[in-house]
């Protein structure tokens, strides 16, 4: 049969760092080649980078990415991706009103308002028109 070998490799604290599966770089002439996936922890051991898919000769960096940073309550603070434009980041923004609210701001500078119940569910999503302006 056919099968595609995928080998993962774990830290310590046994957290996935880094996933290497077989695939194929159908660029000029088809070969076998690893694809591999890696991710990154902070001192509090939330994700904080994840790198690839990306082939394994080629640059850890160098296709997709996301930066995920935390305020000082472990929230998620922003998330960075990779843009259409180079050099030039696609970051959304997270910000608190209270415990029940979420104001998520996209790279398009629209805003949208998750609140939330005390169990964490989500009771309500507005879409703000025109940059947050309701």
């Amino acid at each position: 049969g056919t099968y595609i070998e995928k080998d993962e490799y774990f830290d310590g604290l046994d957290r996935s760092i880094k996933v290497i599966t077989d695939g194929i770089d159908a660029q000029e002439q088809p070969a076998p080649i690893e694809i591999v996936t890696t991710t990154h922890y902070d001192d509090m051991g939330r994700k904080s980078e994840i790198y690839g898919p990306y082939f394994a000769n080629e640059a850890e960096t160098s296709r997709y990415y996301e930066i995920t940073t935390y305020d000082k309550l472990g929230r998620v603070d922003s998330i960075e991706t990779p843009s259409s434009v180079p050099n030039v980041p696609s970051i959304i923004y997270y910000t608190y009103d209270n415990p029940f609210t979420t104001v998520i701001t996209d790279p398009d500078i629209k805003q949208k308002t998750e609140k939330r119940d005390h169990l964490g569910r989500i009771i309500e999503v507005i879409e703000h028109a025109d940059g947050g302006n309701m």
